[in-house]
């Protein structure tokens, strides 16, 4: 009888995982007239709009040699500490300004920021955040604290980027992490205001994603451009594909495209580009692309990687905080029984023993 159950259990599985493989497989397939841009918050809804893909919306470019600055923008955050009614968090954000393809000037963070968040807290710290940033209160907010905790990074890291534009001038970039898509409530706002100012200066704001949310129904839509891409330049020379969006969404501040920007890299990026810039995409790409040689990061603009690991909250630098803070609150006549308590979570327990 065990025999026989352990066998129906097997056959179960065979067949969830042969169910499973036929679905990517048809994602290698999937085509559809209609595109998705995915919406990364609850505030909004997806972005629909005509899939108008063609042949045509492919195009090479070269490699620009022309000298500018270029500015990258990332922030990092972590949980460092769970209470299950509140968290311990930290975060911070940071850029670095190349000159030349040196590093010219850093603008980071003196320290991880450590903020405290509770249920009852959380829409005070994240209306003082976004008032400070945007200039009028938020409408809403996140329910969920870790949520809370990165968009503070998100503004802290945007933040930054306003501060690049005082600094920066005409021909120079800035380069962000992810894409110009106000996809918090209100976020249209501060996009407007950057967007114009960059404009007026005459600097090429520009988002790259890591990972992209853009898909048709079930299949991500960037392995769709990339290998329609290399069928038709193969490792010959870089490109981008155009993303056009005849609605022209408000949310959307960057005109949107997928970008190989070296010939031998096996990834290619969504790059969105400031809507308001009427530069020549290939003049954009060609110039990022100088910044995209780098073996270790190979097609990837290798400022937005180097800031990256200066701003990121590794497991090393989260498990020194929280003995630090553990330290100080033994210094405050908290108990380690109580303080082991307050942090005690049976997962620990299960996980160990996986």
């Amino acid at each position: 009888m065990v025999g026989a159950a352990l066998n129906m259990i097997d056959q179960q599985l065979n067949k969830q995982l042969k169910d499973t493989i036929t679905f990517i497989k048809a994602l290698l397939d999937e085509e559809s007239d209609t595109i998705i841009d995915e919406s990364d918050s609850d505030e909004f809804n997806s972005i629909t709009f005509k899939n108008s893909i063609t042949k045509d919306s492919f195009h090479t470019f070269k490699i620009s040699n022309d000298k500018f600055r270029l500015a990258a923008v990332d922030g990092g955050s972590q949980r460092i500490l769970n209470g299950g009614s509140f968290i311990v968090g930290g975060y911070r954000a940071g850029a670095l300004i190349f000159n030349g393809q040196k590093i010219e000037t850093e603008e980071l963070s003196p320290a991880v920021k450590i903020q405290s968040i509770s249920f009852n807290n959380r829409k005070e710290l994240y209306s003082e955040s976004f008032k400070q940033l945007i200039g009028e209160p938020p409408s809403d907010y996140p329910r969920e604290l870790m949520l809370v905790l990165q968009r503070l990074r998100t503004f802290e890291e945007w933040s930054v980027a306003a501060r690049l534009v005082d600094q920066l001038g005409r021909g120079d970039f800035i380069l962000v992490d992810g894409s110009l898509k106000a996809s918090i409530n209100k976020q249209d706002i501060l996009f407007q205001r950057i967007m114009s100012q960059a404009l007026e200066k005459g600097i090429h704001f520009v988002g790259i994603s890591k990972r992209s949310t853009l898909r048709f129904h079930h299949a991500p839509l960037i392995q769709y451009i990339k290998q329609k891409g290399e069928g038709l330049f193969g490792k010959a020379q870089p490109w981008f594909c155009e993303i056009p969006d005849e609605m022209g969404h408000n949310q959307l501040f960057g005109n949107r495209y997928v970008a190989k920007f070296h010939p031998m890299t096996p990834f290619v990026f969504r790059t969105d580009i400031n809507r308001y810039d009427d530069v020549e995409p290939s003049e954009v790409f060609g110039k990022i692309a100088q910044y995209c040689s780098d073996a270790t990061y190979l097609g990837y603009p290798y400022p937005l990687a180097y800031i990256h690991n200066k701003v990121v909250i590794n497991r090393a630098l989260i498990d020194d905080i929280a003995y630090r803070l553990e330290a100080i609150a033994l210094e405050h006549d908290i108990s380690g029984y109580n303080w082991e308590l307050l942090f005690q979570n049976f997962h620990d327990i299960l996980d160990k023993n996986i």
